[in-house]
């Protein structure tokens, strides 16, 4: 198979990603929403892989400088704290305005899933961690116990082999979109926890996977767009980008 052939299949709805975080800002600035570099702050939780890079900087060019909330596989490793720390800087504007990026990546060639071109390398695995923890789930060999050497592996290995039933090895299509899944609602749980229920917010929420493709190429397939605010926090209002 090509890997457009690839795409199609896996991810049909994926968008070049400068048109896709075009399409968002062109929605955020309007009139309805208002979320603009001068009243806003942006996050972006997606792998610390440098293939994430490109879109690091075309959020940040939108936005100004972003919030990192990077971990392995894209994961909230960060916690409480950095949330606290990212409302905290967020411009004086009256209304706390808020924009999360949340884009677990995959890699995707003519030679398959999970395979990607770096600078230097032929051919590459993307995400690492995840094919990683997989080959373990493959040779029945997962270890879960802390090693404060390698925490966010183990604690990814931890929250994942949670939920996937025992002696069964998801495909990585299936295994980033749990990861994607569980970053989502580790993303709501964390803001319940830690915003100030008192002050004026709004918050964007925008996810979705990244795939790398030949030539470094990416495009992110679009799975959640939704705007909350102070006034109905527990309104989830979906965000139309087309």
């Amino acid at each position: 198979m090509s890997f457009q052939e690839y795409l199609e299949e896996t991810y049909p709805n994926a968008e070049e990603y400068n048109e896709h975080l075009n399409k968002i800002k062109n929605v955020l600035n309007s009139e309805e929403y208002n979320f603009t570099d001068e009243n806003s702050i942006a996050s972006i939780a997606s792998c610390r892989d440098e293939l994430v890079k490109p879109i690091t900087k075309l959020i940040e060019k939108h936005y100004g400088e972003a919030f990192n909330l990077c971990g392995l596989a894209g994961f909230l490793f960060c916690g409480k704290t950095s949330l606290e720390a990212f409302y905290a800087h967020t411009p004086s504007a009256g209304t706390d305005k808020f924009i999360f990026f949340l884009y677990p990546h995959i890699g995707i060639n003519d030679n398959g899933i999970g395979k990607c071109t770096r600078v230097g390398i032929e051919e590459s695995l993307a995400c690492g961690a995840l094919c990683a923890f997989r080959n373990e789930l493959i040779n029945k060999n997962v270890s879960v116990q802390l090693d404060h050497l390698d925490i966010e592996q183990t604690v990814l290995k931890q929250r994942l082999t949670s939920i996937i039933p025992y002696g069964d090895v998801p495909d990585l299509v299936t295994l980033t979109g749990m990861a994607h899944d569980m970053i989502v609602d580790d993303l709501d749980k964390l803001i319940n926890m830690t915003i100030n229920k008192e002050s004026e917010y709004e918050y964007c929420v925008f996810s979705g996977i990244l795939i790398h493709g030949p030539d470094f190429s990416n495009y992110i397939q679009p799975i959640k767009s939704y705007y909350v605010s102070s006034e109905n926090p527990q309104q989830k209002k979906t965000i139309n980008l087309d």
